[in-house]
C-alpha cells in the first residue's frame, strides 16, 4: 500500500489478499474428546457436537481517502473492490453419538450441509458407504489463472473520529460492508458422512468396538 496527502484530503491505496472466518461450536465438540464417550451414556444422554464455519478467502483493492473538515473533525471513506477466491460455509455440521449403556456400542449420526466456492478446480464424489470425497486440481487453475478475478464484489469503509483535546477524542467506524458474487466452481454438499461402514435399519452407523487375540 502507499499513500500522499493533498490537504486536506490525505490519499490511500492498498492491495490486500484477506481471510475471513466465522465459527461457532457447542460444548460438546471440546468435551467429547476431553472427557470420552463415557460421560454420554444412554439414549437419553447423547453427544451433540455441533460447528459451523463461514470462511471466505479474497483480494481486495482498496482506493482511501481521509478528510480533515477541521482541526477536530476527520473523515474517512475507502471503497474497495473484491475478487473472491474460496469461500466455505456449512448451514449446519452435527453429529448425534449415543453410547449403550450395556456393552457400550457407540452409534453416531452426522450430518452436514455446506455451501463451497472456489476458483481452483475440484470435484465432489461419493464412495459406496456415502463417504464424501473433495478433489481439488491446482493444475487446471494455472492453464485459466484468470479465474482469480471471476468473482467480482464491492465494499466500503466508512470512519469518523473527533478530537475534543490533546487527551480525548471518540471515534466510529462500519467496515467490510459489501459482498462477493460467487460464480466459478459453485456446489452444495448434503448428506450423511461417517467413517465407519457398518449400518443400522435406522440409518446410523454403528460402531461394535475391536477385537483382540
Amino acid at each position: 500500500d502507499f499513500g500522499f496527502r493533498t490537504k486536506p484530503i490525505f490519499f490511500s491505496f492498498s492491495y490486500r489478499i484477506r481471510i475471513d472466518e466465522y465459527a461457532s461450536y457447542n460444548k460438546d465438540l471440546f468435551n467429547l474428546p476431553i472427557h470420552g464417550n463415557m460421560a454420554y451414556v444412554g439414549e437419553d444422554n447423547p453427544a451433540r457436537p455441533d460447528l459451523r464455519i463461514n470462511t471466505n478467502v479474497y483480494q481486495e483493492i482498496a482506493l482511501g481517502m481521509q478528510i480533515d473538515i477541521n482541526s477536530c473533525l476527520y473523515i474517512g471513506v475507502r471503497p474497495k473492490l473484491l475478487f473472491g477466491l474460496a469461500n466455505v460455509k456449512t448451514r449446519y455440521a452435527n453429529a448425534t453419538l449415543y453410547t449403550d449403556p450395556e456393552d457400550y456400542t457407540m452409534r453416531m449420526n452426522y450430518n452436514i450441509d455446506a455451501s463451497i466456492a472456489s476458483v481452483i478446480p475440484y470435484s465432489i464424489s461419493r464412495d459406496a458407504d456415502g463417504k464424501v470425497n473433495i478433489s481439488f486440481q491446482p493444475k487446471d487453475f494455472l492453464k485459466n489463472w484468470q479465474n482469480a478475478f471471476k468473482n467480482v464484489g464491492a465494499a466500503i469503509d466508512l470512519g469518523m473520529t473527533y478530537r475534543i483535546n490533546n487527551m480525548f477524542g471518540v471515534a466510529a467506524s462500519v467496515l467490510d460492508l459489501g459482498f462477493i458474487h460467487w460464480t466459478s466452481y459453485c456446489n452444495q454438499v448434503t448428506g450423511s458422512i461417517s467413517e465407519t461402514s457398518t449400518q443400522d435399519n435406522d440409518g446410523h452407523f454403528v460402531f461394535d468396538g475391536v477385537t483382540s487375540e
